[in-house]
Order: structure tokens, then sequence, then C-alpha cells
């Protein structure tokens, strides 16, 4: 079932939204994070019980949401504390290198591609891979970018989200 209501938007936005919020209000990361993975998890069971599509850059945020906290909390169990520290303070461009490989994996296995649009199968992959391109030069800018490591990352996932619009817009 292709069903989509712009209630499924607000549900698979929700885990990020939840888990920038509790940062903000200055909730401790990992508390911050499991309960984001929580959301997470519950966002995408319900979306898939729901018939929902799943928007590709949406899903991959929520991804890595949802293996972020186990992965480092895991890896400090694990007492490799300098590994767990890196992944650390690279976890928000994580989430740039999580909806990347998303991506490539919805563009390889999907007929609506990284777009997440139904189209002529060669349209979808060509705007799919300029996505992937727009997405991979956000990943890039999110390590060079000398200002805040938030900043860093939001603004390539804004700029995916307009530049997913224009392509969608090419392919209809």
């Amino acid at each position: 079932m292709n069903t989509h209501d712009r209630r499924f938007d607000v549900i698979e936005a929700l885990p990020s939204l939840a888990f920038l919020s509790l940062l903000r209000l200055g909730m401790e990361l990992e508390l911050a994070g499991w309960i984001g993975a929580g959301l997470a998890a519950a966002a995408l069971l319900y979306l898939h019980w729901a018939g929902a599509r799943y928007n590709p850059i949406l899903l991959g945020i929520n991804v890595h949401l949802l293996i972020v906290t186990p992965v480092i909390v895991a890896i400090f169990k694990l007492n490799a504390t300098a590994l767990g520290e890196a992944l650390t303070s690279y976890s928000y461009q994580g989430v740039l290198i999580t909806i990347f490989v998303v991506g490539v994996a919805l563009t390889l296995t999907s007929r609506h591609g990284f777009i997440g649009l139904e189209g002529a199968s060669s349209s979808v992959k060509r705007q799919s891979l300029f996505l992937l391109l727009a997405a991979l030069c956000g990943i890039v800018w999110s390590f060079t970018y000398g200002g805040a490591s938030f900043v860093g990352v939001a603004v390539p996932i804004i700029s995916l989200f307009v530049i997913q619009r224009v392509v969608r817009a090419r392919v209809t």
C-alpha cells in the first residue's frame, strides 16, 4: 500500500524533534539518545504497520537515532573508551553518513529510489544519484565546517530536503 497522510510526516519527524528538544532542555545526551532511539523504533514500526511510504531522508535520520545510542553505549561497556568518545564526538556528522547509506540502499533496491517517488526508472535513478551527490557534499561540508557541529549538520539536512523537493518536481 502506498498510503500517504500528512500525519505520517509528523510521526516520522517526531523522534528527531523530541531528541533535539530534550537536548536543548538540558537532558543528558545518553538519556536523550535512548528516548530518541525508542521513539524512532516506534515511529518506524507504526509507519510500516500503517503501510506508509517513508521519507528517505527522515528514514536515514530515524535509522541513525535507532542505532547510534545503543552502539556507542555498547562500545563504552566493552571498555573501548577512545572509540566511544570518537563516535560520540562525530555522532552529529554520523547522521549524514546514515542518510547517505540509506540513500544508497534505496537507490539500489527500491523503485522509489532515494528521492522516494514513483516515476520512470531511469529518471528516479538519475535524480536519486543527484541527491546522493548532494548528501555526499553535505558529509564533506559537515566535517570541514569550522562552526558549531549542529549547524554543520543542520544546514546540509535542510538542503537535502530542499533538493529532494526540486528533484521530485523533475520526475513528476
